[in-house]
């Protein structure tokens, strides 16, 4: 039974070998992210054929102390898109292109999505911030995204050091 690739396969085969079946090995999608070299992957174009292609770079702003650990759930267009926190960028064919953007640790949180213009020839900066409390969604746009929820943590944490200082006045207070 042979496998046929997906249109959005990358050129060069994915770390499981070219004889692995659709599914396995390197997420079919959009590439891989940008490397150290500073290039982006070339795909195969999509199933309209050859056509102009442009440049979606994602930036991805990494969360704030542990769930930085947590890796990004990206897709393009429905197709995985392998990427990390930072600059990933993918060569895609001209055209309007559906980002969606989430976070998965127990559960899949902080999800945002956009539709992006890609015109021949061109780059695309998309902007995600996730958010800093699991139970909201987070920002994405074509300008730098200020983190969802920052104002209101701030506001919790200055809370609970009001209310411990209260209590420790009160307690010398009390004691003298």
């Amino acid at each position: 039974m042979s496998t046929t690739p997906s249109p959005w396969s990358s050129q060069s085969p994915g770390p499981a070998g070219p004889s692995s079946p659709a599914g396995y090995g390197a997420p079919s999608g959009y590439g891989a992210p940008l490397g150290w070299q500073g290039q982006p992957q070339q795909v195969r174009p999509g199933p309209q054929g050859v056509g102009p292609t442009g440049e979606l770079v994602l930036d991805l702003r990494k969360p704030v102390g542990a769930m930085g650990m947590i890796n990004p759930v990206v897709t393009i267009d429905g197709h995985p898109a392998p990427s990390s926190w930072g600059r990933s960028s993918f060569v895609v064919p001209a055209g309007v292109h559906q980002v969606e953007v989430a976070q998965s640790y127990l559960w899949v949180y902080g999800h945002a999505g956009l539709a992006a213009q890609v015109a021949p020839g061109t780059s695309v900066d998309v902007y995600y911030a996730g958010p800093m409390v699991t139970m909201l969604r987070g920002a994405i746009g074509l300008e730098p995204q200020r983190r969802p929820g920052q104002g209101a943590f701030v506001a919790v944490l200055v809370l609970v050091v009001v209310v411990l200082l209260i209590g420790v006045l009160a307690a010398v207070i009390g004691s003298s």
